[in-house]
C-alpha cells in the first residue's frame, strides 16, 4: 500500500514538473535585446541575430525602418556562407571603379560576392561601379539571394503560389530571381499583392528574407 501511493506521489510530482516548464516554455519571449521590433517579426530577428548575421544599431535597438544597402547584403550571405576568404581594397578595386567607397568591414565580403556571381555591379559609364552605400532593391535583394542559393547549392521549394500583380515591373535581368524566390517563398508581396521591385529594402524585410533562407 505505501509503495503504491509512494509511486502515485512521484507520478503526480512529475506531471507538475512537466505542467511548469509548458507554462515556462510558452512564456519565453526569445533572447535578444531588441524593444524595437514588432510582435510578427520577433521570430526572424531572433533567428538572424542569434545566428551572427545581422546586429542591432544599438544596445537594445534593431532599427526595424532603417535602410539596408548593397554591402550590407553581400556581408551577410557571406556570413551565412561561412566563408573565410580575404580580400583588399587594392584587390577590390581591380573590378569595381568605387572600391574605395566600400566600408573596411565589408571589403572582403563584397570582393567574395562578385568572385561567386552573387552579385554582378552595376554598369556605369566607362567602368563597373558596386554602389556599396546604395540602398538595396527588393528586385536586387531577390537576384542577389537567389543567386546565392543556386551557388551554394541549396534546395528551395519552386512551386509557392503567390498573385504577384506588377511583375512587369520588375528589370528583365531581374525577372527570373524574382520569380524564384517568390516560388521559394523567400520573398513574397504585400498585402495587396504587390512586389514593388524597385522599392527600398528595410532591416527587417531584410531579417525576414534572409531567415528565410535554408541551412
Amino acid at each position: 500500500m505505501k509503495t503504491r501511493v509512494l509511486s502515485m506521489v512521484l507520478i503526480l510530482a512529475m506531471l507538475l514538473t512537466t505542467l511548469a516548464a509548458l507554462v515556462s516554455s510558452a512564456g519565453e519571449t526569445p533572447n535578444y535585446p531588441f524593444t524595437d521590433v514588432p510582435e510578427w517579426a520577433i521570430g526572424v530577428v531572433n533567428t538572424v541575430y542569434e545566428k551572427g548575421i545581422m546586429n542591432g544599431t544599438g544596445d537594445k535597438t534593431f532599427g526595424p525602418d532603417g535602410s539596408f544597402t548593397r554591402e550590407q547584403i553581400a556581408a551577410t550571405l557571406y556570413r551565412i556562407s561561412g566563408a573565410t576568404t580575404e580580400g583588399t581594397v587594392d584587390e577590390l578595386a581591380a573590378i569595381f571603379t568605387d572600391a574605395n567607397k566600400v566600408s573596411s568591414w565589408a571589403v572582403k565580403e563584397v570582393k567574395w560576392a562578385y568572385e561567386r556571381g552573387i552579385t554582378t555591379g552595376i554598369t556605369a559609364g566607362n567602368g563597373l561601379k558596386f554602389d556599396p552605400q546604395g540602398t538595396l532593391t527588393r528586385e536586387q535583394a531577390a537576384a542577389m539571394i537567389m543567386r546565392y542559393i543556386a551557388d551554394m547549392g541549396i534546395s528551395v521549394p519552386t512551386d509557392n503560389e503567390t498573385a504577384i500583380k506588377d511583375l512587369d515591373k520588375v528589370s528583365s535581368w531581374a525577372l527570373e530571381n524574382v520569380k524564384a524566390s517568390i516560388a521559394a517563398g523567400i520573398i513574397t508581396g504585400d498585402q495587396n499583392g504587390y512586389f514593388n521591385p524597385a522599392g527600398a529594402t528595410n532591416r527587417i524585410s531584410a531579417a525576414a528574407m534572409l531567415a528565410r533562407i535554408p541551412d
